[in-house]
């Protein structure tokens, strides 16, 4: 459980921010907090100038998205921007995404406001370019969609050594391999045969029923997801 004198503690050790009363309401604790910080993007500098309501749950249970901790407008706000949710609160990331990055961090009060500086920062770059920084999700659904993509395929790019989703697309897409194809090049464009290079990390996944049904299903729920929101 999170309590007063921890959030307190924890909010003074940023020296980039000021913070104000903390409100103790019955579930949470809501803080008002101003950043200070010069945010630099191939040597453009955004200057974050923010003043934000956060609202910190007392109970540190992530599995119930309830809990994640959520960021309003106060002064200077984010205004006219896709990221918004309906209720107000800043689009951080998705809440599989949030809730991943506090429980992998550990300290939420520090992940969630360097969330926000990231958040800020993107919003700055929109209002002066009329465009998202390269690699930023959509907002709403498509954006879940987009996670989810992300989630299935990192999956597979760890096994096979690469970062092309396009070669594993190639390979998880041959039902079945032969002992022939071993003399053939390797579908991933290295030159090599294939029985010197992806050839045994395919074969290990085909020869497990499990994984590799589940490949096919993976496969499946991609195609679905990028036909949807490339249409």
């Amino acid at each position: 459980m999170l309590t007063h004198d921890q959030l307190k503690h924890e909010l003074e050790e940023f020296s980039f921010i000021k913070w104000f009363d903390i409100d103790d309401k019955s579930n949470f604790f809501s803080v008002l907090v101003k950043f200070q910080v010069n945010y630099e993007e191939n040597k453009d500098v955004f200057l974050i100038r923010n003043t934000v309501r956060i609202e910190f749950s007392k109970n540190e249970n992530f599995d119930n998205i309830a809990n994640l901790p959520r960021a309003y407008n106060h002064d200077r706000g984010v205004e006219s921007y896709s990221h918004l949710n309906p209720n107000g609160s800043f689009c951080v990331a998705t809440p599989e995404d949030l809730k991943d990055r506090l429980k992998k961090d550990g300290n939420v009060v520090k992940s969630f406001l360097t969330a926000i500086i990231g958040y800020l920062f993107q919003y700055e770059y929109w209002r002066k370019y009329g465009v998202q920084p390269v690699g930023e999700r959509s907002h709403g659904d498509q954006g879940l969609a987009e996670s989810r993509t992300e989630k299935i395929w990192e999956n597979y790019l760890q096994p096979f050594d690469i970062d092309s989703i396009e070669v594993v697309r190639k390979l998880l897409l041959i039902p079945r391999l032969r002992k022939h194809m071993k003399k053939d090049s390797c579908p991933c464009g290295s030159r090599k045969l294939f029985g010197k290079c992806h050839y045994s990390t395919l074969q290990s996944m085909q020869r497990d029923k499990y994984t590799w049904n589940q490949a096919k299903i993976d496969i499946r729920q991609l195609n679905l997801l990028e036909r949807k929101y490339n249409a």
